[in-house]
């Protein structure tokens, strides 16, 4: 585990920034550790405890942000949406009906949006922008997406205005992707080592 490399910190902040505008510098104010491909936010208590646990051992630490493609795009996972929801400011909370189908992994259509909270500068030049997306009943957060800052002028109900890219159900759907384990023999082989 190591920390971010300065073009590897700037990919992450352009990535970030997309999602939660200006908060991305007191979000960076957290330790980002990079392992295995996969960028991990770390408290500082945990990382100086982490210091008697040999590199060989550890398997991970924190909680994982996303992770690094062989192309060296930054790809944001569903186990960094706490932080993404308490850091965004662009949020969009469904009607009930909804939920579900975007839990399954589709996008959400005009249709779906029970109300939506952008900032005034999200996204500037850009007609897309991150954004949060809640369920209505409790302001749980379900998963993240990009919605199309004009989705008030859509005329069309079934037009997609929010792309969802990545969803509590991917807890399910991808669990061995999410958390890098072809099959739980893995960690077993792991704790032999």
């Amino acid at each position: 585990m190591r920390t971010l490399a300065k073009d590897e910190l700037k990919v992450v902040e352009a990535k970030l920034k997309a999602y939660m505008g200006d908060n991305v510098e007191a979000f960076l104010q957290n330790r980002l550790l990079l392992h295995r491909c996969r960028v991990f936010v770390v408290p500082e208590l945990v990382y100086r405890y982490s210091s008697m646990i040999p590199r060989s051992k550890m398997l991970t630490m924190g909680t994982c942000l996303g992770k690094f493609t062989k192309t060296k795009k930054f790809r944001l996972q569903i186990t960094g949406l706490n932080y993404l929801a308490y850091y965004t400011n662009n949020k969009v909370w469904v009607k009930q009906n909804a939920e579900m189908s975007f839990l399954y992994g589709n996008h959400l259509i005009k249709r779906h949006i029970q109300k939506v909270q952008l900032t005034p500068n999200a996204g500037e030049g850009d007609n897309h922008v991150g954004c949060v997306i809640y369920s209505t009943i409790n302001d749980v957060p379900l998963g993240f997406g990009i919605i199309n800052k004009n989705y008030n002028q859509v005329k069309n109900t079934d037009a997609i205005v929010a792309y969802n890219q990545g969803d509590n159900g991917l807890y399910v759907r991808q669990e061995k992707e999410i958390f890098g384990l072809s099959t739980p023999n893995d960690l077993r082989e792991h704790d032999n080592e």
